[in-house]
């Protein structure tokens, strides 16, 4: 979040509303993943069964997602330039989150899976 509030600040979108109230939006989505991690961690050490697991994965993956295409907004017409090019910003380090975030929704179980797992498992959903 530190690196997207400099990235906000740097292009001179710190006073835009909705640029803001995005940022907000993503610093409580971000606490909120933060404090359910240790909500996993504490039942893994109490040796309670782990179900919610797969929200993490689902939520945290399309969050990251949602987040970066939000720097790419801030970025603007400089999104889409790469590494190496003139004018890059930040070396093109959130071009490459970018492309690493679409990743992550498929790494570990594609969020279709991860929403299988959540109906069946947590929801008590019949397959199909």
């Amino acid at each position: 979040m530190a690196r997207l509030r400099v990235l906000i600040q740097r292009r001179g979108q710190r006073t835009d509303r909705t640029v803001r109230a995005q940022f907000a939006q993503f610093h409580i989505e971000v606490e909120i993943m933060r404090l359910h991690c240790f909500k996993v961690m504490s039942d893994l050490e109490q040796g309670r069964p782990q179900s919610d697991v797969s929200i993490l994965k689902l939520y945290g993956s399309e969050m990251g997602q949602r987040l970066v295409d939000f720097a790419l907004s801030v970025l603007g017409p400089h999104a889409q330039l790469w590494r190496g090019a003139p004018h890059v910003v930040d070396e093109g380090q959130w071009q490459y989150a970018w492309l690493m975030a679409r990743a992550m929704t498929i790494a570990s179980g594609t969020s279709e899976v991860q929403r299988n797992i959540i109906a069946q498992r947590l929801l008590g959903l019949p397959r199909g």
